[in-house]
């Protein structure tokens, strides 16, 4: 995906604590992806054989440039009290139910106790104007498993 570009869409889990400490390693835990930094490859190496949707996140976890023009595939996104304590994961489609599930569990695994928290996840769908992004979350952990893909692309629908 080009710089030009807009993401399609970014999936982001709410946690308690900065996640500019630990976005790069918790993207190769929950998705075996990791950017050109290589941050995360051991990670990414170890879980590889665990993950039940590898062939979904090798197409469709996409990488975007930071700050240094470094691809990635995760960065440390706002939170809603306005610190940078959730974690993005860029996609380029709307994952289905079973895949989110997979990553919210394996998300409250990588961030269980005693460490940080996971506290919500949000599907993003940025839009680039004028240099502003907007996005809407989408909805909490305990509705994963609850929503079909007609319901989490409802989601994403203007006006809602």
């Amino acid at each position: 995906m080009s710089s030009d570009q807009p993401m399609n869409l970014v999936v982001v889990f709410d946690t308690d604590d900065y996640a500019g400490n630990f976005e790069r390693q918790m993207c190769a835990f929950l998705t075996g992806r990791v950017g050109e930094c290589e941050v995360g490859q051991e990670i990414a190496e170890l879980v590889a054989p665990t993950l039940r949707h590898s062939a979904w996140y090798e197409e469709h976890v996409v990488e975007e440039p930071d700050d240094h023009g470094v691809w990635r595939p995760a960065t440390a996104w706002p939170s809603p009290d306005g610190e940078f304590n959730s974690v993005a994961i860029f996609v380029d489609e709307l994952p289905a139910g079973e895949v989110l599930s997979e990553m919210v569990e394996r998300a409250q695994e990588f961030c269980g106790p005693p460490h940080n928290s996971v506290l919500g996840l949000s599907l993003i769908k940025p839009t680039r104007l004028l240099g502003l992004r907007t996005f809407r979350p989408s909805y909490r952990l305990d509705q994963v498993g609850t929503l079909d893909e007609a319901a989490l692309a409802a989601l994403l629908e203007p006006g809602n």
